[in-house]
């Protein structure tokens, strides 16, 4: 990538410093279906951290509740932790950005990017978005 001009983007962190958001939305376990599609629709993002006593235990994602409202559209009104998907793969915001490339993929659609004491997600998307500017 180096070699391609994408030298001003090195690391998660760069692309942390992109992003017009900087809050991490989460959804809890109890939380309806309905809620999460309120809550993804609102903010323009297609997966959640799902936290239950305030510990991220596993995440939701549009295309899963996508899927599983066109087999039952009744779904909406379950409880989040119905659709639960693995945790996003944590990674240092240090991180490389050759190293997260190989991280995002169709199974693993996001990471979460730990600065400190803050998460972000990070998609394929934001990686596209940094550089690109």
């Amino acid at each position: 990538m180096r070699d391609r001009g994408f030298l001003e983007v090195k690391t998660a962190r760069d692309i942390i410093a992109s992003k017009t958001k900087d809050e991490l939305i989460t959804i809890t376990t109890g939380q309806k279906i309905s809620e999460a599609i309120m809550l993804m629709t609102m903010n323009d993002i297609d997966q959640v951290p799902v936290t239950k006593n305030g510990l991220i235990i596993g995440s939701i994602t549009q295309h899963k509740i996508f899927s599983k409202l066109l087999e039952d559209q009744d779904f909406k009104s379950a409880a989040v932790e119905s659709v639960l998907d693995k945790p996003l793969t944590e990674v240092n915001a240090d991180i490389t950005l050759e190293r997260l490339s190989t991280l995002i993929n169709r199974d693993n659609p996001a990471v979460l990017a730990i600065d400190g004491d803050r998460r972000h997600i990070i998609t394929q998307y934001d990686v596209i978005k940094a550089l690109g500017k």
